[in-house]
């Protein structure tokens, strides 16, 4: 399964750098292709190249500050990409979804490549949640 992510991740990876905008389309999520092709020229005006390494690990940030991480200067000088993430808790369909607000993120195990998202609904606000629907 990883090795079938990986080769579709690295073939997104070779559409945007070739622009080659129905690739892309075909490949994402409806609003993120559109983002993505609307934004084609930046790539190739900014030169953005993406070089494949398989020895990179991801490493935990002992540094990681969470919320507070805009307001901070990392020393980290690593960049990765994070090319097979299970995302759990929201729809791939971001219509079906509700706001972001309306979710409690837990990202403690982000650098095993995992992230939840719990509804707020599931956290003592059902009775808010019922009432909006009803």
């Amino acid at each position: 399964m990883q090795e079938v992510l990986t080769d579709k991740f690295y073939s997104f990876i070779k559409a945007l750098e070739e622009g080659d905008a129905n690739k892309i389309r075909a490949m994402s999520e409806k609003r993120f292709g559109q983002e993505v092709v609307a934004n084609l020229d930046m790539i190739k005006k900014n030169e953005i190249k993406f070089v494949k390494e398989d020895k990179a690990q991801i490493k935990s940030d002992s540094t990681d500050y969470g919320d507070l991480r805009a307001n901070l200067t990392s020393d980290n000088n690593d960049t990765y990409i994070v090319d097979s993430l299970i995302v759990k808790g929201v729809s791939v369909i971001r219509s079906e979804n509700d706001c972001n607000y309306d979710y409690n993120l837990q990202k403690n195990l982000d650098s095993k490549g995992m992230r939840f998202y719990m509804h707020k609904y599931f956290t003592g606000h059902m009775h808010y949640y019922l009432h909006l629907k009803y």
